[in-house]
């Protein structure tokens, strides 16, 4: 399905196959129809081994993104603005929000992905500055992790 930053801007990358080309079992090449295009979309190469696809693209030169890490302790407060914000506000469509616990080099850490998906980087520091205000973030020297 292709879920990433982009979704609220562009959709799933799977609704932007717009055409494919399969072999059937039985060796039959065929163009995909309306019908069969939606059911690659669901089923992938279950109806026959996909050869060829043609995907909608968008021209999106920049985007302003990176992690950002918070103290663990603030987690609780963190995540319940990041609700209040999503219940209570219109979010923009480019504005998308990744939140990651995990351990890293033996610490606990809330890290969240930011990315605006829009060339208006004015608005989206604007939301990138809200954000980070829901808690102090970590800083210092990187930490390493080990994957």
């Amino acid at each position: 399905g292709d879920f990433s930053p982009l979704v609220n801007t562009f959709g799933l990358g799977v609704d932007q196959i717009i055409g494919a080309k399969i072999v059937t079992a039985d060796g039959e090449i065929k163009e995909a129809d309306s019908e069969l295009l939606w059911g690659i979309k669901g089923a992938g190469g279950v109806f026959g081994v996909i050869t060829e696809v043609t995907v909608k693209t968008y021209s999106l030169p920049e985007i302003l993104g990176g992690m950002l890490m918070f103290q663990f302790d603030q987690a609780e407060k963190i995540t319940a603005d990041i609700e209040t914000m999503l219940k209570t506000e219109k979010i923009p469509a480019p504005l998308s929000l990744g939140v990651h616990f995990s351990r890293r080099g033996g610490v606990p850490a809330l890290s969240m992905l930011f990315s605006w998906a829009s060339t208006d980087f004015e608005e989206g520091r604007k939301w990138l500055d809200r954000i980070k205000a829901f808690g102090t973030m970590v800083t210092g020297e990187p930490i390493q992790a080990d994957f």
